[in-house]
């Protein structure tokens, strides 16, 4: 929001560095059993993550008074401003009483002369200003000199609670539709599983006795691995299909990314009319999912944490796909998959041991159908409130420019 202009009178712009002390964090010895546990509440940005209130006490974890002499890290003051300088750039919260943080904070302790709700709310609408000024090659970190750094305008101490007030009532109403919306689609996905129930049932001993079985590499020609080579944002070449452009079974063209069209791994690794795509590698919610490509965009590859199963005359592609999204498919998937360091991973290997119901190709064929043609409701339903979802966002977004413009109280 640094390019707001014609402020009010009485407003100016400052740094985050006149108006706060900066306050960075600090880990302790992780391996040392009389560090942990104690009173002292101690925050790190996973405890941010999910978290919609404004207001922290204290996370997942505590420190002992012993635990905190031995890290760097500093009590700060109930009123302070919490915000998360990597992995991710941009929570926020406010701290409800006095805590410390990990060193993925740079925490701002407010002048008395400044409202913390208002910063609240400035730097919840500014965590992109954040990221600009972040630097790293791993990974983006907001040092404490650059997080001093950012800009913000400030009106008198009255007109900040006015605005705070403002935000906050139609922020109230702007959530309470999104609540309502994201009730709505989870309303919908329970629905898709029990649509997937009735094409594979999670329970084998509810199979027809005419089906038969087999494994997925029994039906497979093919069980491949995807590219691992960098792919770009430029839009030349072949689009590569990742993990995050399966969603809800289907494959999204949304963010793709791209090779050269003569990059050596071509064609052996473009797609066919008919391959699944299976998530080899996620979070453990997310690891597993599939869904079928059908030639569009094309020419079209297929990323490393993706494996790309081709399979014979016996088993539809469409009928696996909802076999492995589906209940049956997530009991499976929980039963083999391997954690590493906060993913999930099922290997080709795993996938192609997966024993699969074999209808006769007739049945899955109409079992397909009837899915498709539920699912296509369905489908549109979710597309018509992720529309809403992003219209109060939107909303959200134009409500706090307006408000640091001056324009709202």
């Amino acid at each position: 929001m640094t390019d707001l202009s014609g402020l009010p009178a009485g407003w100016h712009w400052a740094t985050m560095g006149d108006i706060s002390r900066v306050v960075g964090g600090s880990t302790p010895k992780t391996g040392e059993s009389s560090y942990w546990g104690g009173d002292i509440p101690w925050i790190t940005p996973d405890d941010l993550s999910g978290f919609t209130d404004k207001h922290i006490e204290r996370g997942r974890r505590s420190i002992t008074k012993a635990g905190y002499g031995s890290c760097s890290t500093q009590m700060v003051p109930a009123g302070t401003v919490l915000f998360t300088s990597r992995a991710p750039i941009g929570y926020v919260a406010i701290a409800a009483n006095p805590l410390c943080t990990n060193q993925g904070f740079k925490s701002f302790v407010c002048r008395s002369d400044v409202d913390s709700g208002y910063v609240y709310w400035y730097l919840a609408g500014s965590s992109e200003v954040a990221r600009r000024m972040a630097s790293g090659t791993t990974f983006l970190e907001l040092s404490g000199r650059a997080a001093a750094r950012i800009p913000i305008p400030v009106p008198p101490l009255n007109t900040q609670r006015k605005i705070v007030a403002v935000v906050e009532q139609q922020l109230t109403r702007i959530d309470a539709a999104a609540r309502s919306f994201n009730d709505a689609l989870a309303k919908l996905r329970r629905y898709r599983t029990a649509l997937l129930n009735e094409v594979v049932p999670s329970n084998a001993a509810a199979f027809p006795d005419h089906w038969g079985s087999a494994t997925v590499g029994e039906l497979a020609t093919r069980v491949q691995y995807g590219t691992s080579a960098k792919a770009t944002d430029e839009m030349r070449g072949v689009p590569v299909l990742r993990m995050g452009n399966i969603v809800d079974g289907n494959l999204s063209t949304v963010k793709l990314k791209y090779l050269p069209a003569d990059h050596p791994e071509f064609p052996e690794l473009l797609l066919h009319d008919g391959d699944l795509l299976f998530n080899r590698t996620n979070s453990p919610e997310l690891v597993g999912k599939s869904a079928v490509y059908r030639g569009k965009p094309s020419p079209c590859s297929f990323a490393s944490y993706l494996i790309r199963v081709q399979l014979g005359p016996d088993l539809q592609p469409e009928f696996l796909a909802h076999a492995l999204n589906g209940p049956y498919g997530r009991r499976w998937i929980t039963s083999v998959v391997s954690q590493q360091v906060g993913q999930a991973n099922v290997n080709g290997s795993k996938l192609k041991a997966f024993r699969i119901p074999a209808p006769p190709i007739a049945e899955q064929r109409r079992l397909v159908e009837m899915a498709e043609s539920r699912l296509s409701f369905l489908e549109d339903s979710q597309a018509e409130i992720r529309k809403n979802l992003l219209r109060a966002q939107s909303l959200r977004q134009a409500i706090l420019r307006q408000a640091f413009a001056g324009r709202l109280a």
